[in-house]
């Protein structure tokens, strides 16, 4: 089963200085900003803001469902649920818990 920390960790270990202004991907994969991974009983889940979605405006709240697995490839992390491939943009920095408190209601 996927920790938490594991993707944290493997987020760190893979990316390369992802731009503030990192809004399109190459291949239209939806981008989750502002992301923190969230534990969910024995499972782990993303939660954060959509960029990119086809049905949904950026910026909107959103949790995954369950992340099966995590992989990287040219610089970029990305996640797969059962039904999505996301990329993982820029993680919620550990001075804004106020706005995960927010995310989370």
């Amino acid at each position: 089963m996927l920790q938490v920390t594991d993707i944290s960790v493997f987020f760190q270990k893979n990316t390369s200085d992802i731009p503030d202004d990192h809004f399109e991907t190459p291949k239209k994969i939806t981008v989750i900003e502002s992301w923190t991974a969230i534990r969910k009983g024995k499972s782990a889940v993303i939660k954060g803001r959509l960029l990119g979605h086809p049905d949904y405006p950026d910026g909107v709240k959103m949790m995954t469902s369950t992340v099966h697995r995590y992989l990287a490839g040219d610089g970029h992390v990305y996640i797969k649920t059962q039904n999505s491939l996301y990329e993982l943009g820029q993680p919620l920095k550990t001075t804004d818990l106020q706005k995960l408190e927010r995310m989370t209601q």
